[in-house]
């Protein structure tokens, strides 16, 4: 739990390490998961009083391994959304 609050702090991307992901970790996100769905749930019936926003949970649900594919997704999916960005603005476009 400290490392995910210090990789938070940090802006670094927590992802847990493969060799500690067994049943029993992944049972457990997923009940994070969807406790943090009913948490949701719960809030959105609440009555607001008129002008005011109902209370919000911020959960995001756990962070598993991430594997090199998954990276490299990502990667190119920042790349190809810069190159459409290029392409619709080219005056913005980096040098």
């Amino acid at each position: 739990m400290a490392r995910l609050l210090v990789e938070q702090e940090s802006g670094g991307e927590y992802s847990a390490p493969i060799e500690e992901w067994d049943t029993a970790n992944k049972i457990a996100a997923m009940t994070y998961d969807r406790m943090g769905e009913l948490i949701k749930a719960v809030l959105s019936t609440i009555q607001v009083q008129k002008g005011k926003s109902p209370p919000k949970y911020p959960a995001k649900p756990f962070p598993g391994p991430r594997t090199a594919v998954e990276d490299a997704r990502k990667a190119l999916a920042r790349e190809t959304g810069q190159m459409l960005i290029n392409w619709a603005t080219p005056h913005a476009a980096d040098g």
